[in-house]
């Protein structure tokens, strides 16, 4: 019992919405994808080394789509290795629900439905974790098959990200030929 209580305040002062490092376990995230299926991540990635591509903006949605498709051409017939698009919406959209997933589907490729998840909850938090600085960027999280974290990228994969990108694909290929 005295051991519990010091390890639950320590808890409780915790920032839930501390910056990410690598090493860290990525936090639990509750979505949607596209098709229309509940989405838990890392949950759903476990067994995989994958690329979390974050948008916190309807603006950033083009740059998110390209870094996906930047780092999956890098990554291509590297085993076990994948990316999903991460679209922080906020609880403030709720009601308008179907009209985002909707909306979002028409510009989607049916192989990609699962591939693309839509946040309606904690994005400022989120945005503390992934360092946030512009609308108009895209924030990558690279996790190892356990969930924990082990790069943090943004940028645009056209001009300044585009290094990061090479960066993202060279660690996830390395990654996915550990045992």
């Amino acid at each position: 019992m005295y051991v519990l209580v010091p390890f639950l305040m320590l808890l409780a002062m915790a920032d839930p919405g501390a910056a990410l490092a690598a090493g860290d376990a990525l936090p639990h995230l509750d979505g949607e994808y596209l098709t229309g299926e509940g989405a838990r991540i890392p949950e759903d990635a476990l067994g995989k080394v994958t690329l979390l591509v974050m948008g916190f903006s309807y603006g950033s949605r083009k740059v998110v789509e390209e870094w996906k498709t930047a780092f999956d051409q890098g990554a291509a017939g590297a085993p076990k290795v994948g990316s999903m698009e991460l679209m922080m919406i906020g609880p403030s959209n709720r009601l308008n629900r179907l009209y985002v997933l909707e909306g979002m589907k028409h510009g989607t490729t049916k192989s990609d439905l699962r591939s693309v998840v839509v946040v309606f909850g904690p994005v400022e938090e989120w945005r503390s974790r992934v360092n946030y600085q512009a609308l108009s960027e895209a924030y990558a999280v690279l996790i190892d098959r356990r969930g924990v974290v082990r790069g943090l990228y943004h940028g645009n994969p056209r001009g300044d990200g585009r290094s990061s990108v090479e960066r993202a694909v060279r660690l996830a290929k390395q990654l996915s030929r550990q045992p």
